[in-house]
């Protein structure tokens, strides 16, 4: 990967700054048809510590402490043009928490 023209890395902690709330990740966890999927919508702070918008289909979910409000997801997620496997952590409480791309999928 040229890190000239992405600058986002394999394995780097990508602070979540707003995620998606509790209704949100529901649906986009619970609710599809087939090949129709709502996605999870986060925002992250890249490594310039710009905002991101990063778009997410869900396809594992588990409560972090049985609270109901901290959650281990993982996906798959475009990112200015590009897929990732995906896993993270973040509470609906307050919308934050982390990201890690885990694979760059390339075409």
């Amino acid at each position: 990967m040229d890190n000239q023209n992405n600058k986002f890395g394999i394995d780097v902690k990508y602070s979540i700054v707003d995620a998606p709330s509790k209704w949100s990740l529901s649906l986009a966890f619970f609710d599809h048809d087939g090949d129709k999927r709502r996605y999870a919508f986060f925002k992250i702070k890249d490594p310039l510590k710009e905002t991101v918008d990063v778009r997410v289909l869900i396809n594992q979910l588990q409560w972090e402490d049985g609270s109901g409000e901290s959650w281990n997801f993982e996906g798959y997620a475009r990112i200015e043009g590009k897929s990732f496997n995906v896993r993270g952590w973040f509470r609906t409480t307050d919308r934050k928490g982390y990201l890690f791309l885990v694979k760059e999928h390339v075409s």
